[in-house]
């Protein structure tokens, strides 16, 4: 079943992604575009990912794949997060106004790893 994230909860799964460190998620370019930045302690940046495009983002399988590598990029500079998912489905709907397709059996998302499309900084 394809499904899309609310933007809040695809920005706050970005945020939370790379705990304990900072991190910054801006809109830009009439909201079509996400711009990520990751600090260290000392408020350095460990990594900047210049374009993520708000589609992307809001794909619970393309923002997994997109947070992964970054992790991986970050992780590789000697930092250590905590744990991780990208949120699942969920809904506070009463069952009643909910689509016959709403069911929890559909809500797993594919684990696909499309290719990417995010420019990403050295730092």
């Amino acid at each position: 079943m394809i499904w899309m994230l609310n933007i809040d909860v695809a920005i706050g799964a970005m945020r939370s992604a790379f705990n304990p460190l900072s991190c910054a998620v801006e809109l830009y370019d009439y909201q079509k575009l996400v711009r990520l930045r990751v600090f260290d302690p000392h408020n350095t940046a460990v990594l900047i990912i210049l374009s993520l495009s708000m589609r992307d983002i809001v794909d619970p399988s393309i923002l997994r794949s997109e947070l992964k590598q970054a992790r991986a990029r970050v992780e590789r500079k000697g930092f250590r997060f905590r744990s991780w998912t990208v949120p699942r489905r969920q809904t506070d709907m009463p069952r009643d106004y909910q689509a016959p397709w709403a069911d929890r059996a559909y809500a797993e998302v594919d684990e696909a790893m499309p290719c990417s499309g995010a420019y990403i900084e050295n730092v």
